[in-house]
């Protein structure tokens, strides 16, 4: 956790007293979780409830806790009739956890948690951390995979500028200095033109 909390930019100090934070509130958090067994019974996780009884459970700690009527607008669901709550003691754990955190605590959670994440994807000291502690400490995993190459490589953003760029970028490519705007095929034109000349002269008597 302070590896990921260092590398996003916290000192050491810092990124140290950010894991510990981290720390406590995964442990708080997981104290009212259910069991595997209890997650696969039915009758266990089925808790249908309104908006209102949702909010009088879990609604946090007395430093104030989850606002539901304002997430449940976030996520696209501002006035369901009814929901089900998978376990109504563990969310009410957690809404009593997240409301007495402190704010310096909360930032910490959230930062890990977005760092943790992303990691994967991130540059190498982010993969190289998060397969050290969850693939090779949690799963027992001895050697990294290779990294994918990536099929659609972003454009480079900033292309070389031209050194020597053309003042004029649309050329004509045949100048004329002293152009006729309504030039004459014949330059040499009949001063009477006659369309119907008629016959041609007679015989000469």
């Amino acid at each position: 956790m302070a590896t990921v909390l260092g590398l996003l930019g916290d000192d050491a100090e810092a990124a140290g007293l950010g894991a510990e934070a981290v720390l406590r509130l995964e442990t708080a958090l997981a104290a009212a979780h259910l069991t595997r067994t209890e997650a696969r019974d039915p009758e266990t996780t089925y808790n249908k409830m309104s908006p209102a009884k949702l909010a009088a459970q879990c609604k946090g700690g007395a430093a104030g806790g989850i606002d539901w009527p304002r997430y449940l607008e976030l996520i696209g669901k501002p006035s369901p009739k009814s929901l089900n709550v998978q376990s109504p003691p563990a969310l009410a754990n957690t809404a009593r956890v997240l409301g007495e955190a402190t704010a310096e605590e909360l930032r910490a959670y959230l930062r890990w948690h977005v760092g943790k994440s992303c990691s994967p994807h991130l540059g190498t000291n982010f993969v190289a951390s998060h397969f050290a502690f969850f693939s090779q400490t949690l799963s027992g995993q001895k050697e990294q995979k290779a990294r994918r190459p990536n099929p659609n490589p972003s454009p480079d953003p900033s292309p070389i500028p031209n050194p020597n760029p053309d003042p004029n970028p649309n050329p004509d490519p045949n100048p004329n200095p002293n152009p006729n705007p309504n030039p004459n095929p014949n330059p040499n034109p009949d001063p009477d033109p006659d369309p119907d000349p008629g016959p041609g002269p007679g015989p000469n008597l």
